[in-house]
């Protein structure tokens, strides 16, 4: 892939991590610089997911199809990879904030005990409880991954159905 293209990437781990909700307390208390590293580094998740998913897709007759059209309209070499890992960000970004409302996120990294003392104040403020000490949580990775999992037909049901039997 050219690095004129590696911007799309780029800015498809910028958009998670300012838009996501689970992201947002984090990265409203970044640097510029360190912003853009963990941008770069999502980047480069998301490139490489993608990469594989093209190669992968290349296997099939509708891979070749993908790529005649795609390069007919930018015929530029590696295009296809750059737009799938910017697409790839926002799908993403959509889900976990449907899975994952911006109020719940807040509470989650308020009981956790992830919020600056600012952020927790106004938390307090508003809710009228502290965090339980010592409680514990799973981890943000598991977390988005569970609630993505909750968000697939029928499989939520089933998640839902278990844990009222339990």
């Amino acid at each position: 892939m050219p690095f004129n293209q590696l911007i799309l990437p780029l800015l498809g781990g910028y958009i998670f991590l300012v838009y996501a909700n689970c992201a947002i307390y984090w990265s409203s208390r970044q640097s510029k610089e360190q912003l853009l590293f963990a941008s770069a580094f999502l980047g480069v998740l998301l490139a490489t997911v993608s990469r594989v998913i093209v190669v992968l897709l290349s296997k099939f007759s509708l891979g070749a199809y993908l790529f005649g059209f795609i390069h007919s309209l930018l015929d530029y070499p590696g295009i296809g990879t750059a737009f799938l890992a910017l697409g790839i960000s926002v799908i993403l970004t959509w889900l976990t904030n449907k899975a994952w409302p911006e109020r719940e996120a807040g509470f989650w990294l308020y009981g956790k005990g992830m919020l600056n003392q600012f952020e927790s104040l106004l938390y307090l403020s508003f809710s009228g409880v502290m965090p339980i000490e010592n409680r514990k949580f799973r981890s943000l990775h598991g977390e988005i991954f569970t609630r993505l999992i909750w968000l697939i037909p029928y499989v939520g049901d089933l998640l839902v159905l278990i844990s009222t039997q339990n």
